[in-house]
């Protein structure tokens, strides 16, 4: 929507050269930020909306860039996908308005007090990330608009929207554990490396034979085979599984469906258990099979 460049005119240009300072990011966030751009009127691309997380808060981060400013803030944070507009008026978090010359904002979101459990590595979060926006020019207004991060969606009925995808991180980077404690780890099997931000490996069958499993981005003495015959099989060397429910998780793919970025292994449909043979499974069935682990190093053993 675009107004008259004379409205607004409390907004002067000395105003807007202060940037307003918000809470900072944590510095010991998991794995890779993920980083959307933010949309303005569907169409122009204003900045962006970087969302990341540690062990206890997920942050979301608006950051305008050039000429634009953010007026407010609106965020929800769900674990089912949104299919239209939520009001951002009703949204949970939220600041409005917001400073003049506001281009940066984060929102720090506990965890614990989303309302649902998060279990990293698994646990996929849907975020509708609304901003009110203006331009500004020689200290007059020239456009305000809606805007929205991540892929934007134009449903038949209703008005347009933005939603973003993400799958909690585990911290991975953890020093090795004193004599008598245990390292615990995510896992993935196989020797092909993921798409994706967020890293993962997975098993081709086409190359077949024994492959990795990596822990923590590293390579283990631990490896994942299928035989002959189709049998899927898991070795862990030196490390064992831990004792949580459900530490094996496997998903076939065909040739077309292999994901372009690390899948949520609590969504997993072909095997959940903690067998290391996997029964009534045969690789030939698969192109590729995402092999997820839950497990652990215990020194002094």
């Amino acid at each position: 929507m675009r107004v008259n460049a004379c409205k607004m005119t409390g907004f002067v240009l000395s105003a807007l050269l202060a940037l307003v300072a918000m809470p900072a990011m944590a510095q010991d966030i998991c794995g890779m930020p993920q980083v959307e751009t933010l949309w303005a009127g569907q169409t122009t691309d204003i900045g962006t909306v970087t969302v990341s997380n540690d062990e206890t808060n997920l942050y979301v981060t608006y950051d305008t860039t050039d000429n634009w400013y953010l007026t407010a803030v609106h965020l929800y944070v769900l674990n089912t996908e949104p299919t239209e507009r939520l009001a951002p008026g009703q949204a949970p978090y939220k600041d409005d308005p917001l400073p003049a010359g506001t281009q940066s904002y984060t929102f720090i979101v506990p965890l614990a007090g989303l309302g649902f459990g998060v279990t990293c590595d698994q646990t996929q979060l849907w975020l509708q990330p609304h901003a009110a926006v203006v331009q500004i020019v020689d200290g007059q207004v020239m456009q305000e608009e809606t805007a929205y991060g991540g892929p934007i969606t134009q449903p038949p009925q209703g008005s347009w929207y933005g939603n973003i995808a993400y799958v909690v991180q585990c911290c991975d980077e953890e020093p090795p554990p004193p004599p008598g404690e245990c390292q615990e780890e995510t896992a993935w099997g196989g020797n092909s490396e993921g798409g994706g931000r967020t890293w993962w490996y997975y098993y081709d069958t086409e190359i077949g034979g024994a492959q990795t499993i990596y822990a923590g981005q590293q390579p283990t003495d631990g490896t994942v085979t299928c035989d002959d015959d189709g049998q899927l099989s898991i070795a862990l060397g030196s490390w064992s599984l831990q004792d949580v429910e459900e530490p094996v998780k496997v998903q076939c793919y065909k040739a077309n469906e292999l994901p372009t970025s690390r899948p949520p292994a609590g969504q997993f449909t072909t095997f959940k258990g903690d067998a290391l043979t996997i029964p009534n499974f045969d690789c030939n069935a698969c192109s590729y099979i995402a092999i997820h682990l839950d497990v652990e190093l215990c020194e002094g053993e």
